[in-house]
Protein backbone atom coordinates (compact mmCIF):
# COMPACT_ATOMS: atom_id res chain seq x y z
CA UNK A 1 0.00 0.00 0.00
CA UNK A 2 1.15 3.50 -1.09
CA UNK A 3 0.32 6.90 1.13
CA UNK A 4 -0.92 8.35 -2.33
CA UNK A 5 -4.45 5.72 -2.51
CA UNK A 6 -4.90 7.23 1.38
CA UNK A 7 -6.86 10.43 1.36
CA UNK A 8 -6.95 10.93 4.92
CA UNK A 9 -4.85 11.81 8.09
CA UNK A 10 -6.95 10.28 10.70
CA UNK A 11 -4.43 10.93 13.43
CA UNK A 12 -0.59 12.65 13.39
CA UNK A 13 1.76 12.85 16.42
CA UNK A 14 4.64 15.08 16.19
CA UNK A 15 7.50 14.99 18.21
CA UNK A 16 8.26 18.00 20.41
CA UNK A 17 9.57 19.02 24.10
CA UNK A 18 6.42 17.44 25.68
CA UNK A 19 6.37 14.21 23.33
CA UNK A 20 9.76 12.78 22.97
CA UNK A 21 10.21 10.33 20.26
CA UNK A 22 14.35 9.93 20.34
CA UNK A 23 14.20 12.23 17.22
CA UNK A 24 12.34 15.41 15.53
CA UNK A 25 9.89 13.43 13.57
CA UNK A 26 5.69 12.86 13.21
CA UNK A 27 4.30 10.01 12.52
CA UNK A 28 0.85 9.52 10.98
CA UNK A 29 -2.22 7.49 10.55
CA UNK A 30 -4.00 7.41 6.74
CA UNK A 31 -6.65 5.87 5.60
CA UNK A 32 -9.40 5.74 3.06
CA UNK A 33 -12.62 7.52 2.64
CA UNK A 34 -14.75 4.64 2.03
CA UNK A 35 -12.80 2.91 4.68
CA UNK A 36 -13.73 5.24 7.70
CA UNK A 37 -17.22 5.10 6.21
CA UNK A 38 -17.72 1.56 7.03
CA UNK A 39 -15.61 1.89 10.61
CA UNK A 40 -12.47 -0.26 8.81
CA UNK A 41 -9.93 0.33 10.83
CA UNK A 42 -7.79 -3.10 10.09
CA UNK A 43 -6.65 -1.44 7.00
CA UNK A 44 -4.54 1.97 8.23
CA UNK A 45 -1.58 2.62 7.30
CA UNK A 46 1.04 3.91 9.56
CA UNK A 47 4.39 6.31 8.17
CA UNK A 48 6.84 7.93 10.28
CA UNK A 49 9.02 10.90 9.10
CA UNK A 50 11.92 11.90 10.69
CA UNK A 51 14.40 14.97 10.11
Amino acid sequence: MTPQLFGRILLRLACDEQVVCSDVGESSFLDRRDDLLARQFDRLLFTWDCS
